[in-house]
């Protein structure tokens, strides 16, 4: 599965320097924060209702959006931060789910701090991929796929949350608004052979 990080293009050099990092692992003066606060705060405060494995504050993972579902719908939160902080500003961090080894994947169906969010899944993205389509399904015959319905919305937000600090390499992939701002960051990635891809219809 193809997921997928945005981030403000002032971040990218300590990204591929120092790895793609959790909130909680940040510094207030190591990045161009685009989130909103209270979203922030909702997230620190998170507590899972599993017992079997719990999970607190989500703000000790790294949040990631499903490519399919941005490119065939477009992501709520994707449309909001381009808007706010500008398309040439933002760039988007791609990478394939099998190429996160020996890592904690939590898969969540609709927006973790939703009113409709579902059980979440660990490691077990089979189970996840059955859940998730069989919801899609159920929102079109439902909604038609409303993109104004709030349900909607929310469950095209489902998150993809990884524990731990993540080194960009040759595996990922890089989305950028323009050629010139391919141009811009070409020099930063010469070493990690990343491909940069421009693409202006996903950051609209």
């Amino acid at each position: 599965m193809w997921i997928h990080h945005l981030t403000h293009i002032e971040n990218l050099g300590s990204i591929l320097e120092k790895g793609l990092k959790p909130r909680n692992e940040l510094n207030q003066n190591e990045f161009r924060n685009t989130a909103n606060d209270e979203i922030v705060n909702k997230r620190g405060k998170y507590q899972s209702n599993n017992d079997n494995n719990k999970i607190k504050n989500l703000n000790n993972y790294i949040p990631f959006h499903i490519n399919e579902l941005h490119k065939k719908y477009r992501i709520p939160y994707n449309y909001a931060v381009c808007k706010k902080e500008g398309n040439k500003n933002m760039i988007i961090l791609s990478c394939k789910t099998e190429n996160l080894l020996f890592k904690e994947i939590v898969y969540q169906l609709y927006h973790p701090v939703s009113n409709y969010k579902c059980e979440y899944i660990t490691n077990n993205e089979e189970k996840f991929i059955k859940k998730f389509k069989k919801e899609e399904r159920k929102l079109k015959n439902e909604y038609n796929f409303d993109y104004s319905n709030q349900r909607v919305k929310e469950f095209l937000m489902s998150e993809i949350l990884v524990k731990g600090i993540l080194y960009l390499d040759n595996k990922w992939k890089i989305y950028v608004y323009s050629d010139e701002i391919k141009n811009k960051i070409k020099n930063c990635i010469v070493n990690k052979k990343i491909d940069v891809i421009v693409n202006s219809s996903i950051f609209s």
